[in-house]
């Protein structure tokens, strides 16, 4: 081989290993969870950004009402073991007579609301079901309930209908949120895509595997960015009061209503989305510590708003160009030179291996904040950490092919 001749097996070995790693990436961003041991560098990053640089842009809070049902319970008596009713068997269940009341305020401007969602699960049958579902019917299509997953993973039916309904439901390991999925079983969308869907008046297809948004193709899980978080809400605030964002009970609203003017009452729900749930009780650990689950259905549609769940060309860009700079270094045995009092901290067979770890780590949490301030998408940083240190194992044990190609690459 002449001396001018290109290495073109290290190059191309290169390029496959690196569109592997894009393909791994994408299939692990696809999942509906991921490790929580990666929450730390997605919390640590995310407060550089938005607390640190102080880019942590939030939706108008004039755009949305908060509607807190905690303390808005009843109890049903349930069987005893000899399947009768009994006042000493009680379950707790949201209160549908004021479920209902409420839902009547907004009947007279449903025209003028952007959408109600309840984030409850209407599972357990009560006497006034049938007056919550005549509340539910005036609305229309401009009320959205949810379902859950049950156990054989089919979804909960509820005893009162809505012309759209959605699942509330996500998947995690180590019990920490860190995305929510679109669709499960293939066909069963979620609620922050539905109301996405129901908002922006777009209908996304998800043939092919492939999920199409209006605006290109989209992640099917995307990693949620926190944009409103507990710290960004004042509680009780009196009408007239200039706030951020604010948690109401549905019991003030009930209560105060009959002193409210017109107007007033126009207010809370002209131009809102009206998103009711359970602030007190309903809790999901997550980067930024305990967080309502109507928030965490929010902030996911906050992500699909923002577009921060489309694959663009750049951001594929920069992965690969990433990956393929790694893969080059494997295959052509380039190592960092590490200072001689780092070389001394780490002398155990376990030390040095985390200190030839140490240059794909950094590399892999560059990409990440790369990834994340450039474009609102986190990587998944271990299972490719994984990945390359397995090839990089695998072409040491390789002599023969490891020889054939440098020396190809050589000559």
């Amino acid at each position: 081989m002449s001396k001018t001749a290109r290495p073109y097996r290290l190059w191309v070995l290169t390029s496959v290993n690196a569109l592997l790693m894009l393909l791994l990436s994408f299939y692990w961003l696809s999942l509906p969870y991921t490790f929580g041991d990666e929450a730390f560098l997605i919390k640590w990053t995310a407060l550089t950004k938005k607390s640190l640089l102080g880019i942590d842009p939030k939706p108008d809070p004039e755009s949305v009402l908060f509607v807190d049902i905690s303390k808005s319970k009843t109890t049903l008596d349930q069987e005893n073991a000899f399947g009768e009713p009994s006042p000493y068997h009680r379950e707790v269940i949201t209160d549908r007579s004021q479920l209902a009341e409420f839902l009547d305020m907004i009947v007279p401007y449903k025209d003028e609301t952007r959408l109600v969602l309840m984030d409850v699960l209407l599972d357990l049958p009560s006497k006034q079901d049938s007056v919550l579902q005549a509340s539910i019917d005036k609305l229309g299509d401009k009320v959205l309930g949810v379902s859950h997953l049950d156990d054989t993973g089919q979804p909960i039916t509820t005893v009162v209908q809505f012309e759209s309904q959605a699942l509330a439901t996500y998947r995690a390991a180590q019990d920490m949120f860190l995305k929510y999925p679109l669709v499960f079983n293939d066909s069963l969308s979620t609620v922050p895509l539905l109301m996405y869907e129901k908002l922006h008046q777009q209908s996304v297809s998800h043939d092919g595997g492939l999920y199409r948004f209006k605006e290109g193709v989209s992640l099917p899980a995307p990693i949620v960015d926190f944009k409103v978080r507990n710290s960004d809400f004042r509680t009780g605030r009196s009408l007239g009061e200039e706030s951020n964002f604010t948690i109401y009970s549905m019991g003030d609203i009930l209560e105060s209503r009959a002193f409210m003017e017109p107007e007033d009452q126009a207010d809370y729900f002209q131009g809102k989305l009206v998103l009711i749930g359970d602030f007190r009780n309903d809790l999901h650990d997550t980067p930024f510590g305990k967080i309502p689950g109507l928030l965490l259905i929010y902030n996911s549609y906050l992500t699909l708003e923002g577009q921060e769940n489309i694959v663009s060309f750049f951001w594929l860009l920069l992965l690969y160009v990433t990956f393929w700079v790694m893969s080059w270094r494997v295959f052509k045995d380039i190592d960092v030179v590490k200072p001689s009092w780092l070389v001394r901290l780490f002398k155990s067979k376990l030390g040095v291996w985390v200190l030839n770890t140490l240059d794909e780590v950094v590399i892999l949490i560059l990409l990440t904040i790369l990834s994340y301030f450039l474009f609102n998408i986190h990587i998944n940083v271990l299972i490719l950490l994984v990945y390359i240190k397995v090839v990089e194992f695998s072409w040491d044990r390789l002599p023969r092919l490891k020889y054939a190609m440098n020396k190809t690459a050589e000559s």
